[in-house]
């Protein structure tokens, strides 16, 4: 049996533990299982319509819920956005002219990214 540990911060902030060991599988496979495990339990256990996800290592922004909060209208209004990402790996002082210019890109940018109950919908039946 899976189990699920959630913890609440306010009303906004839920961090998820899995307790089940999985299998000996390479890294990215088990990483795969985790985050649909994950993402199941997000969208069809606790009924949340967004997730942002955040790598254990990554340091975030004073204004990175700000960001997320004002950049989920147009997540949700852009069918054709899958994802909003807090990441820019050319997001340093040297090289930003416009801090609150946003890209849109076409590569997957990762790390700090927030995603749709109805991305989950179209893809989660077949996620590894």
């Amino acid at each position: 049996v899976e189990e699920m540990l959630y913890f609440k911060y306010g009303d906004d902030v839920v961090t998820i533990k899995h307790h089940k060991k999985e299998a000996q599988k390479p890294s990215y496979s088990a990483l795969a299982v985790h985050y649909g495990w994950a993402l199941k339990n997000i969208f069809s256990k606790l009924k949340y319509d967004a997730v942002v996800i955040v790598e254990d290592d990554m340091e975030v922004a004073v204004d990175f819920f700000e960001y997320f909060t004002a950049m989920y209208p147009v997540l949700r209004s852009d069918p054709t956005l899958y994802c909003v990402s807090s990441w820019n790996d050319n997001g340093v002082i040297d090289r930003v002219s416009d801090p609150s210019a946003v890209h849109r890109t076409d590569v997957f940018p990762g790390l700090g990214w927030m995603m749709l109950d109805t991305l989950w919908d179209e893809i989660g039946d077949k996620w590894p």
